[in-house]
């Protein structure tokens, strides 16, 4: 319509020539009737009427005009050649719009570059950009046409912020990439391009916030800092030239600038403290540009307790119901609020737990001083305590608050990072469990019963060390590795403590200093009579008798193929112990235990002892035990 607009208001310029042309130029100043033009040069006034028609004169101004005038041919001709041809082509302008007839695909590059930079001026600049699009995919544009039409793209774009084609999937937008991968994109433009797409991730519509979110993160450093990905795009172009293929190409052809990258990840917090309550972004995108930057650029100091506080939601779970007397069980989790970050990102350390009545009267519970408030866990961290049960009202609601330290973490080498990792500043939340309630204690007592087939089949029982980490690790049947440590001791076992994992608080490291974890299972016959059990483990060395957890069946459904002892090493301490080579695991039954930590009503009531263990420290292992044994009873 634009154009039909100015075609007919360019038909009025050709008419105005024509019209002065058909009017004539003046030749001299003669006095002429303004009807018939006679020449009135030499008659005697007063004259009141032409003598040549007889129209009054009476008034000069309006019944006589001054000068003769000669009408040139070729003016006339020419005037009339440009107004027909342009009422021509207005005419087929608008024939075309009705029709419709889409007279983009007759237009030229540069036609079509320059509608579309002046896009208030076009029918249609969508359609503009589309031809523009289609002929690039038929013939890819030159430099200086790629550069163009990729400025009057951003200029549509910046001016258009809510166009459909930034939610995505659009041929047309990714002709904008493809321009930039041809380096048809100069440095101006590609600038452009990144604060384009900046604003657009506050936008309100969530599909064009998404798109430039995942824009910004491909082309940021997600994995990699410049100067590796410097190496890498090295040894690509060391490759034949027949692989140095796009879909090859291990790096993007352009990065986001560090400021951009900055940027992106600020706004990206500010959206999380609802600076811009219209952001529609969605939290899958909003952890992309987190995650994108943290590994490099001082990221993780500026920003980790901003991260640590926006990203992850902390929250406690219990038990609905608890009986009282009966210790609580508390885990405080740090859940992430969208996939692409992982709960392995973030470390926690509750350093305060408070249960709180339905007034909201504060009673704090005790923590015990162990690895639970000296380190930082991954993600959850888990509590039994037992609160003063004479404060305690039944059948009421209460609530557990935690005062918990939280901070981000960098680990470049695998999901469970080591004590020496980068972390960020702590920053202290915290988190409030829904709401549960005492329930009056049952009285419980636990039955001992006597069960032939069931103790002649743990007594037969094949004991089982694994080792695992570095994967897949080993088996040894029949035998118990341990780690002897004491001052003089501990640096020769290369015992480690890891106070950074949350499920296994003990390492050791083997002999070519990688950790290496330890556990101890029971592998035994299922009798067709079986009876749940509840034992008390130790490990009898010489005349040293060493606790050794707690060794629960409770479903009898279950077979007895796999039951699990221990998952920390046993360490050993006393001297005399390295002079023995076997040791007796001995299992006795604890009704105490059961009744205050299980569901259980009947246990085993006969002790256990499997005898003649064969015992190895790690320090003393020799080359052929570093591998499975095949099991022997």
């Amino acid at each position: 319509m634009h154009w039909i607009i100015f075609n007919a208001l360019l038909t009025l310029l050709p008419l105005t020539f024509l019209l002065l042309a058909l009017r004539g130029k003046p030749i001299d100043q003669h006095p002429v009737c303004r009807k018939c033009r006679y020449d009135l040069t030499g008659l005697k006034p007063p004259l009141t009427t032409c003598p040549e028609c007889g129209s009054s004169l009476t008034s000069p101004s309006k019944s006589i005009r001054i000068g003769n005038r000669r009408k040139k041919p070729a003016p006339i001709t020419i005037a009339a050649s440009f107004l027909f041809l342009t009422t021509l082509f207005t005419g087929f302008l608008t024939f075309a719009h009705f029709k419709p007839i889409n007279l983009n695909q007759y237009k030229p590059v540069w036609l079509l570059t320059l509608e579309l930079k002046h896009h208030t001026l076009s029918t249609n600049p969508t359609r503009v950009w589309d031809q523009l699009d289609r002929i690039h995919s038929n013939a890819p544009l030159t430099t200086s046409q790629g550069n163009a039409a990729a400025s009057a793209i951003l200029t549509f774009l910046e001016a258009n912020p809510d166009h459909r084609y930034l939610s995505g999937g659009w041929s047309c937008l990714y002709m904008l990439e493809d321009l930039t991968e041809r380096q048809h994109v100069t440095d101006d433009n590609w600038n452009r391009i990144q604060k384009n797409q900046l604003k657009l991730i506050k936008s309100s519509n969530q599909d064009i916030a998404n798109y430039a979110a995942a824009w910004l993160w491909r082309l940021g450093y997600r994995h990699h800092s410049p100067k590796i990905e410097k190496q890498i795009l090295e040894k690509f172009h060391q490759l034949p030239l027949s692989e140095q293929t796009p879909d090859n190409r291990p790096i993007p052809y352009r990065r986001i600038s560090p400021e951009t990258e900055r940027v992106a990840l600020q706004t990206t917090l500010e959206i999380f403290q609802g600076k811009y309550p219209n952001a529609a972004i969605n939290d899958h995108y909003k952890t992309l540009l987190i995650t994108g930057p943290l590994d490099h650029n001082g990221y993780l100091q500026d920003f980790g307790q901003q991260i640590a506080q926006h990203a992850f939601k902390y929250t406690i779970d219990t038990q609905p119901t608890t009986e009282l007397n009966t210790p609580l069980n508390i885990q405080v989790k740090a859940i992430p609020i969208g996939n692409q970050i992982s709960k392995h990102k973030v470390q926690i350390k509750v350093t305060k737990l408070t249960l709180l009545s339905e007034d909201n009267t504060a009673l704090l519970l005790t923590i015990t001083k162990s690895t639970h408030n000296q380190y930082f866990f991954h993600a959850s961290q888990s509590f039994n305590p037992t609160p003063i049960w004479s404060d305690i009202q039944p059948n009421k609601p209460y609530r557990i608050k935690a005062e918990l330290l939280a901070r981000i973490h960098i680990d470049s080498q695998s999901n469970e990072p080591s004590i020496i990792d980068e972390t960020s500043p702590t920053i202290t939340l915290t988190a409030t469990s829904n709401p549960f309630t005492f329930t009056p204690a049952t009285i419980k007592t636990i039955k001992l019963t006597n069960n032939k087939a069931m103790t002649d089949a743990l007594q037969k029982s094949i004991f089982t060390t694994r080792l695992s980490r570095p994967r897949p690790g080993f088996k040894r049947h029949n035998e118990l590795w341990a780690i002897y440590t004491d001052q003089t001791h501990n640096v020769k076992n290369m015992l480690v403590q890891r106070p950074d994992m949350a499920k296994h608080l003990v390492y050791a490291y083997d002999r070519n200093k990688q950790l290496l974890s330890l556990r101890y299972f029971f592998q035994s016959d299922t009798p067709n009579d079986r009876t749940t059990f509840c034992y008390k483990a130790s490990i009898r060395i010489g005349d040293n008798t060493y606790p050794f957890g707690h060794c629960v069946y409770s479903n009898t459904k279950r077979s007895l193929t796999h039951l699990q002892l221990h998952d920390s090493p046993f360490i050993a301490t006393n001297p005399d112990d390295l002079n023995h080579t076997t040791c007796d695991i001995i299992l006795t039954p604890d009704p105490q235990h059961a009744q205050a930590n299980t569901q259980l009503t009947e246990i085993l009531a006969a002790p256990i002892t499997i005898p003649n263990i064969k015992l190895r420290f790690l320090h003393q292992t020799a080359e052929e035990y570093w591998q499975d044994n095949i099991p022997s009873k």
